[in-house]
Formats: structure tokens, C-alpha cells, sequence
């Protein structure tokens, strides 16, 4: 997510499925790939892939933190604490992905300056540690904000200061007992954004990233994705062959479609903002006229083709099939690092069956996942400060919990 309401996606790209299954070509093995793949060898990232089966995303607790002391160990503390990944883990949740801001531990890699704060890697560790303290695997993402990326892409320097701050930080990583490689998992880049739309400047780039993380930490499982948001058609139809390091986990996110995962996310949009109340899982012309005359009228004539199309889990298959697909050809495995549905102005039981449909398909096609989030807009844990965190019951077992 480019934040904690995923600003900056109004203008996602996402090729036809007809083209993605087309581009695939007639050779691909339409079978599950993590059975067949296994059984040819013991490759570390496949070993380990079975600790990726069922997560949640810890978002907005290294995103945007205070930079005083006090308003730093206030979120650093307030926000996850070692109780609520001991509720997570009990819950039958076996992985979490932490979003961290790369500022965060480097405070002056605005500024080009890779250099990591001694102070705030304690900090990190010691919040880390609750995760691994419950038994639960863990996803380190890198989650800039869409600034960072954005100049990343127009900036080659500034593309080796941020290679320089993976090659400390998997250093760092490396070196930390609590961060063991079988249990611990490198992001290289969330949701690269219009910014890297070039393929070739994408590949390059995270070429680099391997790289440098392989360089700081040369037996830990890396996770990469492709450009555009780390959209499933942009993993098959725009990287097309797997990058060359043998230990990865490829991701792609899933919040399609748009317009019901995210209504009433007014920080993705002016369009996303108004809107409220629209259903998922009907058939297509399933909009009524008067659920039309609800809407606002600056978007009525989107609801009016948005119920025009089809909702439904089969509507979704193909192409998680194409992503089934293309590990299967390249004997690779993914994980669907976020999916999720912004709850306020949502029908509950559609956000659930969505929920539940997606649940279903990465199951189906041998996929892990890690749904967007634990708590937040999008989350499983309702609002409130009181511990145990209070969960949405119904939620849990569209996630079959």
C-alpha cells in the first residue's frame, strides 16, 4: 500500500485477462506448481514457503512515525504489542507482514544518506521481537512512501542509496539471532507506483535490490513483485521471466475491483471518497435503478457500468490462474502479500463473501496470504484500544479461522 488508505492508485494500469492468458502461450503447465516444484529439490525458498500460508499485515506502525521520543515510543508501543501477535497467532495466523518506511531506520535517506540510526534499529529489533517471540514468521517490507519511489525512479544515485540501505540493513538482519532465514523474509519494494511503468527500468532496479540485500544477507529468503502496484498482471504479462537469485518468493496484491474495495477511502481519491454502499457478488445489470439514484451524481455514471459487469469468484479466477500459471512454468511460488476491503460504507456480508473469495483462490492455486491488515481501515480487529483486540468475528471465518 503506498500509504495507510493506499493514495496514489487512482490511475492503475492492468492489462486485459484475455492478454495476460494470451501473452502465457500455449507451453504453460496448468497444474499446481509447489508439489511438483518440491519434489525436484530442496531449494530454501520453497522449504520456507510454508510458513507464508496465512498472515496479516501490521501496517501503520513504522509508517509515518513521530519523530520525537516520546511520540515515537508512543506508537512503537501503543500500537502492536506482543499480546495482540500472541491473539494473532492463537487465531491460526502463522505469518505477519510488517510495513516499514526505510526513513524510519535511515532518517536522512531523503537526502541521498543510507546511513542507519544504531538507536532506531534497537527500537525496530525490540518490536520485531514480540512477532518472533509468538512463534510467528516474518515479512520485512520495504514501504517507502510514493515521494521516495518516485524519485528512485528518476534518480540513478538515489537508486544506489536505497541499494545501500538494503545492503546495511540485510547486514544488520544477517547478523541478529531473533532474525533467522528460515523464519524471516525480505521485501524489496512495495507497490511500485506509474513512476516505474518502464519495464526494463523496473527490472534493472530491482536487480540492483537483489543484489544489494543478497549482499548483507546471503541466505535469506527475498520477496519481489512486479511494477504497477505489484499487480498480479504485471508479475506475469510485464516481468514475464523470474529474475535470476534462486531464493525468492514472488508477490502480487489483489484489491479488484476497486471500486468496492476501496469506497469511502477518501485519501485515495475524490471518486473513492463518495463512494458508499456498493455491493459485490451480483451478477452483471444486478444495480438497480434506485440503488443508482443513491449514489452521488459525480459518480453515477461509473456505478451504472460498474454494475453493468459481473462480480463473482469466477470473475477472478483467471487470472490467478495465470499467476498459478507462470510459477508453474518456472518452478516458482507466490504469495499474495495484501488483499482486503475498507470496511466503513462497505456492506458487511459482501466484504465478507469477497473476503472469502479471494481466501478461497489463493487456497485453490496453492497460493499463501496476508490480508490487509490487523488494524486499521481495512481491518480484522475492530476500533478500539482494549486488549484482547476485539475481532470481526464473521471476517475471521470468511478467512476460514
Amino acid at each position: 500500500m503506498a500509504s495507510s488508505f493506499r493514495t496514489g492508485r487512482t490511475a492503475r494500469w492492468a492489462p486485459s485477462r484475455r492478454t495476460v492468458l494470451a501473452g502465457l502461450g500455449a507451453s504453460v503447465l496448468a497444474r499446481p506448481f509447489v508439489g511438483s516444484a518440491a519434489a525436484a529439490t530442496d531449494r530454501p525458498n520453497l522449504r520456507r514457503f510454508a510458513k507464508l500460508k496465512r498472515g496479516l499485515n501490521a501496517s501503520q506502525w513504522f509508517e509515518w512515525v513521530p519523530s520525537d521520543r516520546a511520540g515515537m515510543t508512543q506508537r512503537i508501543d501503543g500500537k502492536y504489542q506482543a499480546r495482540d501477535f500472541a491473539q494473532m497467532r492463537d487465531l491460526g495466523f502463522d505469518h505477519v507482514r510488517v510495513t516499514l518506511q526505510p526513513g524510519f531506520l535511515a532518517p536522512n535517506l531523503s537526502k541521498g544518506d543510507p546511513t542507519l540510526n544504531a538507536e532506531r534499529l534497537k527500537l525496530f529489533d525490540a518490536a520485531m521481537a514480540r512477532i518472533s517471540g509468538q512463534g510467528l514468521a516474518l515479512v520485512i517490507d520495504n514501504h517507502p512512501g510514493s515521494e521516495t519511489k518516485d524519485k528512485m525512479a528518476a534518480s540513478e544515485s538515489y537508486r544506489g542509496a536505497v541499494a545501500a540501505w538494503w545492503r546495511d540493513f540485510a547486514g544488520h538482519v544477517a547478523r541478529q539471532r531473533q532474525y533467522g532465514a528460515e523464519t524471516t523474509f525480505l521485501e524489496l519494494l512495495n507497490e511500485p507506483e506509474q513512476s516505474f511503468a518502464d519495464n526494463a527500468k523496473y527490472r534493472k532496479t530491482m536487480e540492483s535490490l537483489i543484489a544489494a540485500a543478497r549482499a548483507g544477507a546471503p541466505d535469506h529468503t527475498l520477496i519481489v513483485g512486479g511494477n504497477m502496484w505489484n499487480v498480479p498482471e504485471a508479475l506475469v504479462y510485464n516481468l514475464r521471466t523470474p529474475f535470476a537469485d534462486g531464493n525468492l518468493v514472488y508477490t502480487f496484491h489483489y484489491y479488484e475491483p476497486k471500486s468496492f474495495t476501496h469506497q469511502g477511502v477518501a485519501n485515495a481519491g475524490a471518486f473513492y471518497g463518495k463512494l458508499k454502499g456498493v455491493p459485490w457478488g451480483r451478477a452483471a445489470n444486478g444495480i438497480s435503478q434506485a440503488e443508482l439514484a443513491a449514489f452521488d451524481p459525480s459518480v453515477r455514471e461509473s456505478m451504472q457500468r460498474y454494475g453493468q459487469k459481473g462480480q463473482s469468484k469466477a470473475d477472478m479466477r483467471p487470472i490467478f490462474t495465470a499467476v498459478r500459471d507462470w510459477c508453474a512454468k518456472y518452478g516458482q511460488v507466490a504469495w499474495v502479500g495484501e488483499f482486503g476491503v475498507y470496511f466503513k460504507g462497505t456492506p458487511e456480508d459482501d466484504r465478507r463473501a469477497w473476503t472469502r473469495a479471494v481466501r478461497e483462490l489463493c487456497e485453490e492455486n496453492e497460493f499463501g496470504w496476508c490480508m490487509y491488515e490487523a488494524r486499521g481501515g481495512f481491518g480484522l480487529f475492530r476500533p478500539g484500544e482494549t486488549r484482547p483486540l476485539a475481532v470481526d468475528r464473521p471476517l475471521l471465518q470468511a478467512l476460514s479461522l
